[in-house]
């Protein structure tokens, strides 16, 4: 059996969760956290960064932060948490499914473009398994199609958004 998300002891971890314990910060803006924010600038070359709690959190923001409307239709893959499609749907848009290549569980790319349309807002990747997900082909594979009259992004905001 293939365990499912095995943690993995690789490190001193256990010993930072130890000191999160100890000083009392086991949520919020604490210690930990704003090494992790910083961390993640310093490697995206970002102005900041927001951790939340869990996918379900980062989900909901991203359709809030999309604008998600009644009637908006977001592609996601079949193979995901169902929190993914419930961000969606609680704001009335639409969830588009799309099947998944079965050596990678990952959003087939030739799915994508069939699946866009000119009601696309967006297109929800999901990392499952911790396999790798193609974001760059994704993405294009969305704009070739060309159903609602986006332009694809350069390679240069592909490396900066990677």
């Amino acid at each position: 059996m293939i365990p499912f998300n095995k943690p993995s002891i690789v490190g001193r971890e256990l010993d930072l969760i130890q000191e999160a314990v100890q000083r009392g910060q086991l949520s919020g803006d604490g210690t930990f956290t704003k090494h992790c924010n910083a961390l993640i600038c310093e490697l995206t070359h970002a102005k900041s960064a927001f951790l939340t709690h869990s996918c379900t959190a980062a989900l909901e923001m991203a359709a809030i932060l999309c604008d998600l409307q009644p009637g908006d239709e977001v592609i996601m893959p079949s193979f995901t948490f169902v929190s993914t499609a419930n961000a969606v749907v609680l704001r009335g848009a639409v969830p588009v499914f799309v099947d998944i290549e079965l050596d990678t569980l990952n959003m087939d790319a030739a799915q994508v473009a069939e699946a866009v349309t000119p009601r696309t807002k967006a297109i929800f990747v999901v990392w499952s398994c911790r396999a790798y997900v193609p974001v760059p082909q994704l993405i294009y594979a969305a704009f070739r199609s060309n159903a609602n009259g986006l332009l694809p992004p350069s390679d240069e905001c592909l490396r900066r958004v990677l």
